[in-house]
């Protein structure tokens, strides 16, 4: 009951307040206005969004593959709640804006590699499918009606959690004062961001203060044994998310005119990190993507979000499928359509580990690494 009305006062004060901020993996950002496209189309001219995608040379797909159509700006200004998640999808030199292709046989290559390694970790986990896909006993051994009980609570704080994102966002912004061309500055993007992450500290201290056992609740504590079982559940999903990314640039090809380009930069954040040079609020902007993004976000959507289903449910898959839809839907307004069944296979890795290991430290370890090498392809590739 505490929570639920926390929850009531959350969506009032969202109301009267600077008006929430569009949802998704990482960072909360402001709205865009006409004034910051204005901004960003004069500081980047064409290209538009940007993102790179995981393991991949100029040209692979990603989490955020939100291609731009070629002459429109980018919208300025920190993404979502994501920071960098994207991937480069495998284009030619015109489809590309400030990049080359690699060499056919290098792709060819790449794409090889990636085949053989799905078929490998497709293998290895058809045969131990019954292992892999049952929950951790943690997640399972609660009385029924007081999981329940605790599951509504984990749903209620994950959506509190969400709306103080983009409250502390609006409020960063106000007390600020980050208006206009501010907000396409990369001190305006760490400074909204920044805002959006205390919003959401204050509201899960609230959650932790009024229900000690949602705290509880996440899991096992991190320990070193998270590094290794992020690095094999990563290692599995891998050549899974890269391919999806690439079929969903192939398509993306085939519909897009060919006089159109497509920047294979498809996240605002990714782009302005290659644009921009290097200094103390690019360091703060890619702490936010790499560090910031996935520990908010693995919170509500795992922790919170997808452990509230699964004590409601007592199901072993539809937490993990539901979640990860919920996941890849929030990215709407900031992917383009053909990259959501990427966002939505890597959120079913991370949700798959999370189940498994009962450890939330795993899917914040894999989300990292993700958004990291986002982040090293694009400077590689276009910084």
């Amino acid at each position: 009951m505490p929570l639920l009305i926390g929850l009531l006062a959350a969506l009032v004060l969202a109301g009267i307040g600077p008006g929430p901020v569009r949802a998704g993996i990482e960072p909360p950002s402001p709205a865009p206005t006409s004034e910051n496209a204005e901004a960003g189309a004069e500081a980047d001219g064409e290209g538009g969004e940007g993102v790179v995608a995981p393991g991949a040379a100029p040209g692979d797909p990603s989490e955020t593959d939100d291609s731009s159509d070629g002459g429109s700006a980018a919208t300025p200004g920190p993404s979502n709640t994501d920071g960098a998640e994207a991937g480069v999808a495998p284009l030619s030199d015109a489809m590309v804006p400030g990049a080359s292709s690699p060499p056919l046989w290098l792709g060819a290559l790449v794409l090889g590699v990636h085949v053989v390694w799905a078929g490998i970790a497709g293998a290895w986990l058809w045969r131990r499918r019954r292992a892999a896909l049952t929950p951790d006993p943690a997640f399972s051994s609660e009385d029924p009606r007081a999981a329940a009980s605790l599951g509504l609570t984990l749903v209620i704080a994950a959506m509190l959690v969400w709306l103080s994102l983009a409250l502390g966002a609006g409020s960063a912004r106000v007390l600020l004062r980050l208006e206009g061309p501010d907000l396409a500055t990369m001190r305006g993007q760490a400074l909204s961001l920044l805002g959006g992450y205390t919003g959401g500290a204050l509201a899960f201290g609230f959650v932790v203060l009024m229900a000690p056992a949602a705290l509880r609740a996440l899991g096992r504590r991190p320990g070193v044994r998270d590094l290794t079982s992020a690095a094999i559940a990563y290692a599995l999903a891998h050549p899974f998310v890269w391919l999806t990314g690439v079929a969903g640039a192939w398509v993306a090809r085939l519909v897009t005119p060919a006089d159109r380009a497509i920047d294979p930069l498809a996240h605002d954040t990714l782009r302005t990190l290659a644009d921009e040079p290097i200094g103390g609020w690019w360091v703060a902007l890619v702490l936010s993507a790499v560090v910031g993004a996935p520990i908010i976000e693995e919170l509500i959507y795992r922790g919170l979000l997808q452990n509230g289903i699964a004590r409601l449910t007592r199901a072993p898959l539809l937490p993990v499928v539901a979640t990860s839809a919920l996941f890849a839907l929030i990215h709407v307004e900031s992917v383009r359509p053909h990259a959501l069944p990427t966002l939505f296979v890597l959120s079913l890795a991370f949700g798959l580990a999370y189940s498994k290991t009962g450890r939330l430290g795993v899917p914040i370890l894999m989300h990292m690494a993700f958004n990291a090498l986002n982040v090293a392809l694009a400077l590689a590739s276009f910084g």
